[in-house]
């Protein structure tokens, strides 16, 4: 999609969004340089402002650190509530039901 075209901002920072997480997801470690210099390779052509990628890049990486952050917090303090419940057989004679 051209950067130019008449689509939401948002619409566009999808396309973006889109490309790095397929390329973080697709590509084994040593190629993911490769792969953002082939994303870049798409995205400028169709008229993507290198600073609205840059931007947006930089927006997508801070959110994944922070989610990555919480879990590693969440997993070294373990559970924080632990609710301990016990149950009980229900036994006729000892129940008074009228």
């Amino acid at each position: 999609m051209s950067f130019t075209s008449n689509h939401p901002i948002q619409v566009k920072r999808a396309v973006v969004i889109s490309l790095v997480d397929r390329v973080l997801k697709l590509a084994s470690p040593e190629h993911i340089s490769s792969g953002h210099i082939i994303m870049k390779d798409i995205l400028i052509p169709n008229g993507y402002p290198e600073i609205f990628q840059k931007n947006t890049i930089s927006q997508i990486t801070e959110k994944k650190k922070k989610k990555l952050m919480e879990l590693v917090i969440l997993e070294h303090e373990g559970p924080t509530h632990q609710k301990n419940s016990t149950t009980l057989p229900y036994i006729p004679m000892l129940c008074n039901r009228n």
